[in-house]
């Protein structure tokens, strides 16, 4: 869903989302610059800044509109490529953490173990075309 709603977000102008509450198009707004800057920009304040708001203010909204937070929608974002690049690309597993910008290999490693129940070379293994 979330990943939907990004989508609808960047197709959209500004004139179809005056139907919007304040909370829907900032967490549409967030959602489009999450889908495009997620890969470089994983800190809140970066997107908060680009909303003029608080970082508290933009996470309790998107989680109000969404049912997940700020920072999990970016988590999504990044695993799901982490997700393709294993499955799709001869990247090693350093390559991928550096390009979705994780601070090491092993802190991306910990997070994908964590969210997806495997390794990052485990989902390789059995996703590999």
């Amino acid at each position: 869903m979330v990943l939907e709603l990004t989508d609808i977000g960047s197709r959209q102008d500004k004139k179809a989302f005056q139907n919007y509450s304040r909370a829907e198009f900032l967490s549409l707004q967030f959602m489009t610059l999450a889908r495009k800057h997620y890969k470089e920009q994983v800190k809140l304040d970066f997107y908060a800044d680009k909303l003029a708001v608080s970082i508290k203010y933009i996470s309790e909204t998107v989680k109000s509109v969404t049912g997940k937070t700020a920072k999990e929608i970016l988590g999504e974002l990044r695993i799901s490529h982490a997700r393709l690049l294993l499955s799709t690309s001869d990247l090693d597993v350093a390559q991928i953490a550096y390009k979705l910008s994780y601070d090491s290999p092993a802190s991306f490693s910990k997070f994908f173990k964590q969210t997806e129940g495997v390794s990052p070379k485990e989902y390789r293994k059995s996703h590999y075309a």
